[in-house]
């Protein structure tokens, strides 16, 4: 009788330990990915940064090399 009793149990408990296990794996998959994945770093749009345009900076050092 005690055998019968055990294989119930396990027959039930089985499948709720394989959702826990596969819920855990899940999490902590998902935990793992989002603080591996890269993120660009902040910075203005080139749009709005203000470049020294080159043509201007090269007449501008030969004409203090001058």
């Amino acid at each position: 009788m005690n055998g019968v009793m055990n294989r119930k149990l396990l027959f039930v408990l089985g499948p709720v330990v394989a959702l826990v296990m596969f819920a855990g794996t899940v999490k902590m998959v998902s935990v793992f990915v989002s603080r591996s994945e890269y993120k660009e770093p902040y910075r203005a749009p080139a749009a709005t940064a203000d470049a020294t345009p080159r043509a201007e900076g090269l007449t501008t050092e030969q004409a203090e090399a001058r």
